[in-house]
């Protein structure tokens, strides 16, 4: 019946050691991940950090904030401030608005 079993990153009662296994073994990164609980919240925390940008993270954001991200069943979200208006504006007349 095992086979059965489903989970989702994230589910509370997997063991922090667990997902730090994963971290290691398949993101490549060390980090340390701990589970945070009271009363009227639950939420998950990584430390340390990741150089990898191109693999599993982006340019934009690392692959330890992105397992938070999931762990907490936040989307990333990445906002790309324009630095002049004219790249802006030609990007809109390419009719990518």
């Amino acid at each position: 019946l095992s086979h059965l079993r489903r989970s989702v990153l994230g589910t509370n009662w997997i063991k922090p050691e667990i997902y730090q296994q994963f971290a290691k073994e398949i993101l490549k990164i060390k980090v340390t991940i701990s589970h945070i609980t009271s009363s009227s919240t639950s939420f998950w925390t990584i430390g340390g950090n990741s150089d990898d940008l191109t693999e599993y993270g982006t340019s934009y954001i690392d692959s330890a904030k992105l397992l938070e991200k999931g762990l907490n069943r936040q989307d990333p979200r990445i906002i790309i401030f324009l630095s002049h208006y004219r790249a802006f504006t030609d990007f809109c007349r390419c009719g990518f608005s």
